[in-house]
């Protein structure tokens, strides 16, 4: 984890010295700002081949869908044979029920490494004596992005709402087996989780995880549009 933090640690640095490079920072708006979105869309796009694969993975479970519903009720009275039928077919095929949460699971560490990040700048990224204590943390509402969202109506709400609404945008496939029913709660119950978080830990994280919520769901909505359009027919 410390690995991580550091090497994001010099992404950002160098960033952020590449925006200050550039012209004037606006008071409401800091190069601090500036640098964490544009770090989160690099280490996204550093993400979008497996992104990519996942989304393939899903397609590829849609069209086997005819033959899950074969297998379905050609053994309805012997789920556990169905079920080995099924992962069989789904291995032979390149195909994943859960291919889709490889991603996510992969954020993890990045979360918690840009949480080591925010928590202490100074440490991994502005090295120079005073320079982080000296230099604008603000995004508009928020005065120290090290330091929790003073109003809930603001990235910790929005934080919510754009995880939600990235859930929107990822096509169900299949039957609502036992596990598609645990992910489409867990659908409810995650933007309420980051709600919390957002409320409880640095405005800089949540200012992250809003920027990567928006781009994975552009990403999913250009990667999978085929399968919406089928959804909606």
């Amino acid at each position: 984890m410390n690995f991580l933090a550091n090497a994001l640690g010099w992404v950002m640095r160098y960033v952020y010295d590449f925006v200050a490079s550039i012209g004037p920072e606006n008071e409401n708006f800091s190069y601090l700002a500036i640098t964490i979105i544009i770090t989160t869309i690099i280490v996204k796009l550093l993400l979008l081949p497996l992104q990519l694969r996942s989304s393939k993975q899903m397609k590829k479970t849609q069209e086997l869908q005819p033959q899950v519903k074969e297998i379905q009720i050609k053994y309805k009275h012997d789920p556990q044979a169905a079920n080995m039928k099924i992962q069989q077919l789904y291995r032979e095929n390149g195909a994943s029920m859960t291919g889709g949460c490889l991603p996510l699971l992969i954020q993890f560490p990045i979360i918690l490494a840009f949480f080591r990040v925010m928590r202490d700048p100074s440490l991994y990224v502005f090295h120079e004596s005073g320079m982080y204590d000296n230099m604008l943390k603000t995004f508009f509402w928020i005065k120290d992005l090290t330091q929790a969202d003073p109003y809930w109506y603001g990235l910790p709400l929005i934080t919510a709402v754009m995880t939600y609404l990235q859930t929107l945008t990822t096509p169900k496939v299949g039957a609502q087996s036992q596990e598609q029913q645990s992910m489409s709660t867990m659908n409810y119950i995650m933007p309420i989780m980051i709600f919390w978080f957002a409320l409880k830990y640095p405005g800089g994280l949540a200012l992250y995880w809003t920027v990567s919520t928006m781009f994975t769901a552009v990403q999913s909505l250009i990667s999978n549009r085929d399968l919406l359009f089928k959804k909606g027919e």
